[in-house]
């Protein structure tokens, strides 16, 4: 059992004649740059044995916080490097935090005092065993635990202060100003409430008479103190936050990426012996008093070397300060229990998906189209709402270019040497001309662009490859490359107005099927289709038409009509289409056309499987179940349609991609956990899946499209907003996988 605490100080020793003869081996620096001086000194010789006194004690906390450490990884994603949970803490999770947080806060005050205690012995020249250390910082261990308490409640007044003026104080009243008023009664409390902690523990005092020593020894060198104490801190915070941010920015390791435990464990070891020197080091200093005839105050004073001996242990002179076991096993003691948790994590045992992330941008409305193409040195993600927007990813988002059009139906195709987009553009006579300036204009219709990259693409007048002269309701692109070519398929709502035929030639609008050699597409071949076929909705932008093209050269086409629900697929075994071949996947499932906005959320996918069937997607209209149609021939003449999730009012269509495989990837919406997957399924008919979480998402989910590049890296671009009765808020987020298939198991044939 440990002494109660008392103060020795019942005399205070005066400035100007000591009643004590200060003991040889303690002596006070002459200024604070020998304080500093000896401080870089002290950490050189006794960094071991401080390391060795803070550590010791704190080690069976670091062990019993390395469970904890592993299963925060347990429903968690890694997102530029830092651990994301994707579930809201448990019960046991929560009681295993708590515990800890009561254990550290118990057991602080004996690493902390002890280090102080040597530190600071040894900054005035005496040498004390660590285990002597361990028996100070026992007797003043309540001091201690006051300190802490203090610079808590300290902290805690701070941010209050700062939130309670930003509420008081008038909106336009800016941050620095908040801060500037916060800030400089907070430094003065900080400063002396600091340096108490040596000031006690060297003397012996109790906390209330340290704080007030600490004061009367600050008063002639407050800048002093300020500096030293700033720098303590200062130390801290470069050795966690700064590192973080070079590991984040250098390696791409944040917050709890098993690296970064292990260095930033690493670092704060070596940055905790240079914080408390620092703290202890303006306490050592000698002033220079000059002490007026009369005084109504304290008196300055400097440190009590007469007290400090008292209170200090003796000179170690039995062997080395650390040595309280063999050196093999005091590593193991120190290191060890820190490892434990890095290493397992590391290893991996939840398989925890790991993910770069990248904002996309902000839409203003729940009416448009994603796209994401992974290319061999970047990925192209684009979004389509009456225009492109277009961005080069690797992984950050940037080089956006727009392009706007007068219609909606754009398309967006990536390829090997750059990109092209399409767009619908309405021309109108001039009002000084003879013509009406409505009268149908030989110039409207599709156009095409061809770029080389993203940020190079020129607004020129692009090249026209379907006039149509009619009005432009219900238009929609898909493209997608053919060889050396294009194949364009588009679809305008027919116009069977006789001006718009004299003016456009056999074409009134429908779907059409285009194959151009190159890609400028300057001389497109036309390949008329079914003319029965109704493909999304006036005025109304989303995924209602797509095209997928097998390496053999044959073509399939889905189309969506978002009026009345239905979806369609037209398939073409070649690029000549003499026959095409229409097969209904879902027919008409309104008795009435339907209006509601919900419309943004339907739509479809295609793609192809490496044995030449296409597989589609899409989102049930009235339930909102995300879809897989396995098509069983090339045609989609025989297939399964099956429902690869539940309900969701608010679920859009999902993104589709087929890897290496053969397998369907989807990545769509959990709208009961309310998270982004990625969802893998195991066979043909998608009978069994494997989910994989990705994000957690709060509003009302709007997109999500999916690619994936040559090693079956999903690269998705997905968003969520919140809706109100005018508009739409949405943010739209780039996100690629660093393993294939996100990490998902179980996916050879």
């Amino acid at each position: 059992m440990t002494a109660p605490e008392r103060s020795t100080d019942a005399t205070e020793p005066c400035p100007d004649a000591d009643t004590k003869e200060p003991p040889s081996d303690l002596s006070l620096a002459g200024s604070g740059t020998a304080a500093l001086k000896r401080t870089f000194k002290v950490y050189y010789r006794y960094l071991w044995p401080m390391l060795v006194a803070a550590g010791v004690p704190a080690a069976p906390l670091v062990l019993l916080a390395q469970p904890l450490t592993i299963w925060m990884t347990h429903d968690a994603v890694y997102v530029n490097g830092s651990l994301t949970p994707l579930s809201d803490l448990d019960a046991i999770t929560l009681s295993g935090i708590g515990v800890l947080v009561v254990l550290g806060f118990l057991l602080a005050p004996i690493p902390v005092g002890a280090s102080v205690v040597l530190g600071g012995s040894a900054l005035l020249g005496r040498t004390v065993s660590v285990r002597d250390a361990w028996r100070a910082a026992l007797r003043r261990y309540f001091t201690t635990l006051t300190w802490i308490v203090m610079l808590i409640v300290l902290a805690v007044a701070a941010i209050a202060a700062f939130v309670g003026l930003g509420l008081w104080l008038p909106d336009e009243t800016p941050e620095w100003l908040l801060g500037g008023i916060v800030l400089v009664p907070f430094l003065l409390l900080l400063i002396p409430t600091t340096v108490m902690l040596p000031v006690a523990l060297l003397e012996g005092h109790g906390p209330w008479r340290g704080l007030a020593v600490a004061w009367r020894i600050g008063r002639e060198g407050r800048r002093m103190h300020i500096l030293f104490v700033l720098g303590s801190y200062g130390v801290m915070t470069l050795a966690n936050r700064g590192l973080d941010w070079v590991l984040q920015s250098q390696l791409g390791w944040g917050d709890m990426h098993p690296g970064s435990l292990v260095i930033g464990f690493l670092a704060s070891a070596l940055a905790a012996p240079m914080s408390v020197l620092l703290v202890c080091a303006p306490v050592i200093v000698r002033k220079n008093f000059f002490t007026p005839g009369s005084i109504s105050f304290p008196a300055e004073r400097d440190l009590d070397l007469a007290h400090v001996a008292q209170q200090l242990p003796e000179e170690n002179r039995t062997g080395r300060a650390w040595e309280i076991m063999p050196l093999p096993r005091l590593v193991a003691v120190l290191l060890l229990p820190s490892l434990i948790g890095p290493a397992v994590v590391w290893a991996d045992p939840f398989n925890t998906p790991s993910t770069t992330s990248s904002p996309v941008g902000d839409v203003g409305d729940d009416e448009f189209a994603a796209d994401v193409s992974p290319q061999s040195s970047h990925t192209v993600v684009s979004l389509v709402r009456r225009g492109v927007l277009a961005l080069e990813c690797d992984p950050e988002c940037e080089g956006g270019s727009a392009f706007d059009t007068d219609e909606p139906g754009s398309a967006v195709a990536a390829t090997g040497s750059g990109f092209v987009r399409t767009g619908w553009q309405e021309f109108q006579y001039d009002l000084f001309s003879d013509e009406d300036p409505y009268a149908p204009h030989p110039d409207s219709g599709l156009y095409l662009w061809e770029c080389e990259r993203v940020q190079d693409c020129d607004e020129d007048d692009g090249t026209p490859i379907r006039p149509f002269s009619g009005r432009l309701y219900n238009t929609y692109t898909a493209v997608a490359p053919i060889g050396e070519g294009l194949l364009v398929v588009s679809y305008v709502r027919p116009d069977n107005r006789p001006e718009v035929e004299e003016a456009t030639g056999a074409d009134n609008g429908g779907l059409l099927a285009q194959v151009c050699g190159d890609r400028a597409c300057e001389n497109a071949r036309s390949i008329p289709l079914a003319d029965d076929i109704t493909v999304g909705s006036s005025y109304l932008e989303g995924p209602f038409l797509d095209v997928a093209v097998s390496p053999e050269g044959s073509f399939t086409i889905a189309a969506f009509d978002s009026n009345w629900g239905a979806l369609n697929v037209i398939s073409c075994p070649d690029t000549e289409c003499a026959d095409p071949e229409v097969t209904p996947i879902v027919k008409d499932q309104f008795r009435r056309e339907y209006k509601s906005r919900m419309r943004a959320r339907f739509g479809t996918r295609i793609e192809y499987r490496p044995d030449g069937t296409p597989v589609l997607a899409y989102r049930d209209v009235k339930g909102g179940a995300a879809h897989v149609v396995d098509c069983h021939d090339t045609a989609c003449t025989d297939f399964t349609d099956r429902a690869v999730t539940g309900p969701g009012w608010a679920r859009p269509v999902p993104g589709l991609a087929v890897d290496s495989h053969g397998n369907v990837q989807l990545a769509t919406f959990d709208m009961t956990a309310e998270q982004l997957v990625l969802m893998s399924c195991q066979g043909a008919d998608c009978a069994e899946t494997t989910t994989t979480a990705l994000r957690n998402f709060s509003g009302e989910p709007l997109v999500s499209a999916l690619a994936l590049d040559s090693q079956n890296r999903p690269h998705i671009v997905w968003g969520d907003g919140e809706s109100s009765y005018f508009d739409t808020e949405s943010a739209l987020e780039y996100l690629r996988c660093a393993e294939p298939l996100c990490g998902a198991r179980d996916q050879t044939p």
